[in-house]
């Protein structure tokens, strides 16, 4: 059926639909935001379409969307994938100097090693297999991994969206021939100094926990002004983020779109991060996050 014919239908039979907004595609979001600015336009958290082209896709994350995908229907048999764009009425950030790392992560973050970009694929099913119903369906799985950055993270500097993973694997000791295991990972996007996580896995204990310390240590070091982490969750305030009222996050949002960051340059060779995302000692962290505040330089 027709895309258009189809976004009729679904109007027709499922009316929770007609109080979203409608995108059709990459331009019909650039009229709207020729007309409206997006904070005036979104009542709620979510709009939908069902265009899935990457060029898209890439145009709601320079917007400041978390594009997930549902499926209608389904119950066993072939249902039908909308994109569900979700920008939150109020939205979770942290600045990365002022992240709270608990001593016992500290202590056991040097059994671990993180990279970024390496594993992109890997990242997504360790995603998608925790969280289940995933909304990692496989149209939108295919536009993340063509917008995804080179493992050489060419291009992730600016202010073109790019979708990176950050992994977390084991450190064999000195001498042991027994292969790293990727044992946690990120999945997010990265617009110029504003980094938004998507989904993460771990499947080793306390392995989530070392895998956003370091993950926010790279950030800082990368010259993030951010971490956006999408929806308000307890865990992520004891992390030290605040929520945000939209209006609030799309000025922030927009401003460190257009600056630059320093991921490509601060990792080394084969996407390995160990030397920048070395956890500052204790103190230094307490004192970094202290000036943050004084200074009134959260989000």
């Amino acid at each position: 059926m027709e895309r258009e014919a189809l976004a009729r239908l679904i109007l027709d039979q499922l009316p929770r639909f007609r109080s979203r907004l409608y995108l059709a595609d990459a331009e019909a979001l650039a009229q709207l935001l020729r007309r409206s600015p997006m904070a005036e336009v979104m009542s709620g958290d979510y709009a939908w379409s069902l265009c899935f082209e990457p060029a898209f896709v890439a145009s709601l994350c320079w917007e400041g969307f978390l594009p997930i995908c549902s499926e209608l229907g389904g119950n066993g048999a072939p249902g039908l994938f909308v994109l569900m764009p979700k920008l939150h009425t109020h939205r979770c950030v942290l600045e990365p100097s002022a992240m709270h790392i608990p001593r016992k992560v500290r202590k056991r973050a040097s059994a671990y090693r993180l990279t970024v970009g390496q594993a992109f694929e890997a990242v997504v099913d360790g995603c998608a297999a925790q969280h289940r119903p995933s909304w990692l369906f496989p149209p939108l799985r295919a536009a993340l991994s063509a917008l995804s950055a080179p493992s050489s993270l060419r291009g992730v500097g600016g202010a073109t969206p790019c979708f990176v993973t950050f992994e977390l694997w084991t450190r064999p000791p000195d001498g042991c021939t027994e292969p790293a295991q990727l044992v946690a990972g990120d999945l997010g996007c990265v617009v110029g100094r504003s980094y938004t996580s998507f989904s993460g896995f771990h499947t080793a204990s306390g392995s989530g926990s070392v895998q956003l310390a370091l993950t926010g240590a790279l950030l800082q070091r990368a010259g993030f002004g951010w971490w956006d982490l999408g929806q308000e969750h307890g865990y992520k305030s004891g992390l030290g983020a605040a929520a945000v009222p939209r209006s609030q996050f799309l000025r922030t949002f927009r401003r460190l779109r257009a600056e630059r960051n320093r991921l490509a340059e601060v990792v080394g060779p084969g996407g390995d991060a160990s030397e920048a995302s070395a956890l500052p000692p204790r103190a230094s962290a307490e004192a970094a996050a202290a000036a943050a505040a004084a200074d009134g330089k959260a989000p």
